[in-house]
């Protein structure tokens, strides 16, 4: 199953939906980006971009897909599912 971070405009994701994995690399380059414009810390420069990989790793839950799928769909019945919390977790605990 594809994992997807936001919906376009389409009903469909496969159309326009943004790829999760695609979502986090740019969100970490970015991240890195505006760390080394900031300070040439190599360590500030490492989290900044770790923060921009784990700020949606929640996404990656079923459920969540599930109502991303569901919102696009215009099934705007179906509540939200927690995200953010799980790439804090894995950041404050790695595996």
């Amino acid at each position: 199953m594809p994992f997807y971070a936001h919906s376009g405009a389409s009903p469909d994701l496969a159309v326009d939906g943004e790829p999760l994995a695609a979502h986090l690399r740019a969100v970490a380059g970015t991240a890195a980006r505006l760390a080394a414009g900031a300070s040439p810390d190599p360590a500030l420069i490492a989290a900044a971009s770790a923060a921009g990989l784990l700020h949606d790793l929640g996404k990656y839950q079923p459920a969540w897909q599930a109502y991303l799928r569901a919102n696009t769909a215009g099934n705007l019945a179906i509540r939200s599912v927690p995200h953010a919390k799980h790439g804090a977790a894995y950041a404050a605990d790695p595996l």
